[in-house]
């Protein structure tokens, strides 16, 4: 029996064979993992691996999606000390990102976008994430994830109703706005998963998460403010 000798070259995600015999043996291809996480400890940092903020609150207040302790910082004494806790999940000190009624002005419709860096998207990813809201402040929140499905583009639309490319709805925390019972929004920081399916094929995608209140801003009676924290996007293999 003749040894035979098969020599295997990878390249991005595709085998070939060359092989000494006349009989090729087939070598399913690796899989390659997509897999990251994000903690928000910096957000100028996550800004630059590819997260984008957009403000799509009318009236738009002065505020967007920014890093939790320098605001908290500049609310000490203030609100008797009510907020989210000015440290992450984890409670070790590390930061998390935030957005407050403050993204809208006077009494707005608040559409704060914050969205996903470019990723390899396939059916059954993951999409996990912590969140929180102010515990006590009477004042409904709201957040929704959504994924667009076509392509890679970071559009949201333009007004605080639209949705842009982002038409697929993953999740949807706290959609009637509930201030009381068991449905309102997580006052403790409280974890989400959600597995992706319906695409047609893997491809380069965005999903995003989004502040997503009526009647809100200051004068309105709805919105106080979310954090979130470690966002992990696990790649199914």
């Amino acid at each position: 029996m003749r040894n035979k000798i098969l020599i295997v070259s990878a390249f991005i995600g595709s085998v070939f064979f060359t092989s000494c015999d006349s009989t090729d043996v087939a070598v399913p291809a690796a899989t390659t993992d997509y897999s990251w996480v994000q903690e928000f400890d910096s957000i100028g940092t996550a800004l630059r691996q590819g997260w984008v903020a957009i403000n799509n609150s009318k009236p738009a207040g002065v505020e967007t999606w920014g890093q939790a302790y320098p605001y908290y910082e500049s609310k000490k004494g203030l609100n008797n000390g009510n907020g989210i806790s000015a440290q992450s999940y984890l409670y070790s000190g590390k930061d998390f990102i935030l957005a407050t009624y403050n993204c809208g002005y006077d009494v707005a419709n608040i559409s704060a976008w914050l969205v996903s860096p470019k990723t390899m998207i396939k059916n059954g990813d993951k999409i996990t994430f912590y969140t929180a809201a102010e515990p006590g402040a009477g004042r409904a929140n709201r957040l929704q994830v959504r994924l667009n499905p076509t392509n890679s583009s970071s559009n949201v639309g333009s007004d605080s109703s639209s949705v842009g490319d982002f038409r697929t709805l993953l999740l949807d925390i706290n959609p009637e706005l509930k201030k009381t019972g068991a449905a309102i929004y997580p006052e403790t920081w409280t974890k989400y998963t959600v597995t992706i399916s319906g695409l047609s094929a893997p491809s380069e995608r965005r999903f995003a998460f989004r502040y997503y209140v009526t009647d809100g801003g200051p004068g309105g009676k709805n919105s106080s403010g979310i954090g979130i924290d470690k966002v992990s996007f696990e790649s199914a293999q």
